[in-house]
């Protein structure tokens, strides 16, 4: 199974980021934290998709079937990654909003 692994398992380059992938029944799996980072610009995707999750309670509802824990090759070896594949492309503008923030009223504080 390793080997197979191995070989299904890709990387995709997206705005000069890399975002790994994998063959799973079929289909192109992304790795949801290198998306994120890639689409985002951040540096600290799982932060940013940990914040989205509490500020959305639909997106928090449904991640058990957005995010589906799939056998990726890492550079430390092979690790279970929270994977999603573009049949969940809805999902992706949810969660690569930019997150608002409220601003303090000015005239409430004169």
């Amino acid at each position: 199974m390793t080997n197979e692994l191995i070989s299904t398992t890709k990387i995709a380059v997206f705005r000069k980021k890399k975002i790994r992938k994998t063959i799973h029944n079929n289909k192109w799996w992304f790795v949801i934290k290198d998306v994120v980072a890639a689409l985002m610009d951040s540096a600290q995707p799982d932060g940013y998709i940990k914040d989205m999750r509490r500020r959305d309670a639909e997106l928090a509802k449904g991640w058990g079937q957005i995010a589906t824990p799939l056998s990726v090759q890492t550079a430390g070896g092979i690790q279970k990654l929270n994977c999603a594949n573009t049949e969940l492309s809805s999902y992706w503008d949810t969660i690569c909003t930019p997150l608002e923030f409220n601003a303090p009223d000015d005239k409430k504080n004169k």
